[in-house]
């Protein structure tokens, strides 16, 4: 079956946030960009979705502009009705990144490692 871009693009246009952000990581799940061991040292390149916050004037962001990481719940609760709206913050524990995620524990989309947002 051959689908359409534009197909796609209503398609996904209907998903909540968290809805466009499960799709996303399962369709980039095996994608690695670049993985590289250089004087010890193990580096991986990732795409990850993010959101970015920003105010300024005519459409200009400012310096109180903020990137946040979208990462998904843990799996203890991904079967929970979050409501699909990003409204959850933090940082991550381990790689200090910002998160940003619709449910209260999560895992960090570079690091995978287990997360909690308020």
């Amino acid at each position: 079956m051959v689908v359409k871009a534009e197909q796609v693009r209503e398609y996904l246009e209907t998903l909540t946030e968290g809805e466009l952000a499960e799709l996303f990581y399962q369709a980039s799940s095996n994608l690695i960009v670049k993985e590289v061991y250089e004087n010890g040292d193990f580096y991986q390149e990732k795409i990850c979705l993010a959101r970015t916050i920003y105010g300024g004037s005519e459409g200009v962001p400012d310096q109180e502009s903020t990137t946040q990481l979208v990462a998904l719940p843990a799996k203890s609760v991904r079967n929970v009705n979050w409501g699909g709206s990003l409204s959850q913050s933090g940082n991550c524990k381990q790689c200090k990144v910002e998160l940003v995620s619709v449910a209260k524990k999560v895992v960090c989309p570079v690091c995978n490692t287990d997360n909690h947002c308020t």
